[in-house]
């Protein structure tokens, strides 16, 4: 894990969270030239980059480490307030994988390892293509959803959600793995935006829906 930042102090919360979390070992916070030549030995897993850095900007950086990546995934979380009024997501969305907040540091090891597992994970775990259940009938390749003979609606998001759910069947998936998958870096980091899609997907499912177990404090998984 590493740390890039100009300024200690702001960085100093974060660093000691992942510290206490016990997510991985930490290195910096390191100004950005400083982080490119430590990134010279090997890209770290995650990275924690300061919006406001003062020798190139956020976005850049991550334009530069994922050039030298040479293949392998390069997942980059911003933290700290941005320059000018275009907000959070208009600075995150383009170039990370997320944003963190200072309200976020309680959840800040769940989605690093959630990150990490997304980065080491072999190439192989594809997504379902199709699915036949008790109740439900998914062909997601074309968008086609019936739940006892009925068709189903779906908005994108919702499907995506249905799908990475019956690809992991009887599996408890963390609100961390469900936005890293789901969401990817459209996302703010909030455990609530998956409970709402949740809780959508389950009325408009009916008795399919009924398949889909909230595991208290941990996340959902999909009951076969």
């Amino acid at each position: 894990m590493l740390i890039v930042a100009d300024d200690e102090p702001e960085s100093a919360p974060l660093r000691r969270a992942l510290i206490d979390g016990r997510a991985c070992d930490v290195a910096g916070p390191l100004p950005a030239v400083d982080a490119l030549r430590f990134c010279s030995r090997g890209i770290p897993p995650v990275m924690l980059v300061h919006l406001r850095l003062k020798d190139i900007s956020a976005a850049e950086f991550c334009t530069l480490i994922r050039g030298r990546a040479n293949g392998t995934r390069a997942s980059v979380l911003f933290f700290g307030s941005p320059r000018g009024r275009r907000g959070v997501a208009a600075a995150v969305l383009p170039a990370a994988d997320g944003y963190v907040s200072d309200s976020d540091l309680a959840t800040i090891t769940d989605r690093i390892q959630a990150l990490v597992r997304q980065a080491t994970q072999s190439n192989g775990e594809g997504l379902v293509k199709q699915y036949r259940g008790r109740h439900l009938e998914a062909y997601f390749d074309r968008v086609e959803i019936t739940v006892d003979r009925v068709r189903v609606d779906l908005a994108r998001r919702e499907l995506a959600l249905l799908q990475f759910l019956v690809t992991h069947p009887n599996r408890i998936l963390s609100r961390a793995d469900i936005l890293g998958h789901v969401w990817r870096n459209e996302n703010d980091g909030r455990s609530r935006t998956v409970d709402v899609h949740i809780r959508r997907l389950r009325v408009k499912l009916g008795t399919a829906g009924q398949q889909i177990q909230t595991v208290q404090s941990v996340g959902y998984r999909f009951n076969e």
